[in-house]
């Protein structure tokens, strides 16, 4: 019976705390992860290829150097993908502006792209 009760109030408290933080309108700061590992898990239980981490500054999640489905976006969007530049930004052209978009490696798995151009 007490560990009946125990599982059901660890449950629940688990339950509790899971919404909260996705309810809750995180700022992103170098010491503040929590945006980063809700992304994280909406991607391994969604299968997306691309999810929002932040907007505003706009900030994706995808696998390991996948960047395909950020390009294909950009692509859609009028962008010609010109090519990477420093193993750290992709550069896209549209009309006469080029605009580079950074990226970086975030926990082994996952590429973090951050980008002033795509918004949704």
């Amino acid at each position: 019976m007490y560990m009946k009760r125990k599982m059901i109030i660890i449950i629940l408290s688990t339950i509790v705390l899971v919404l909260a933080l996705t309810r809750i309108d995180f700022s992103i700061q170098n010491n503040n992860p929590i945006p980063y590992y809700l992304a994280v898990s909406k991607k391994v239980f969604t299968q997306e290829e691309m999810v929002i981490v932040w907007k505003n500054p706009n900030i994706y999640l995808v696998d390991f150097n996948n960047l395909d489905p950020f390009i294909e976006i950009m692509i859609d969007d009028g962008w010609e993908y010109v090519g990477t530049r420093d193993r750290g930004a992709m550069l896209f052209e549209k009309g006469n502006v080029t605009q580079g978009v950074s990226f970086s490696s975030f926990a082994k798995k996952y590429t973090l792209i951050n980008s002033p151009l795509y918004a949704d």
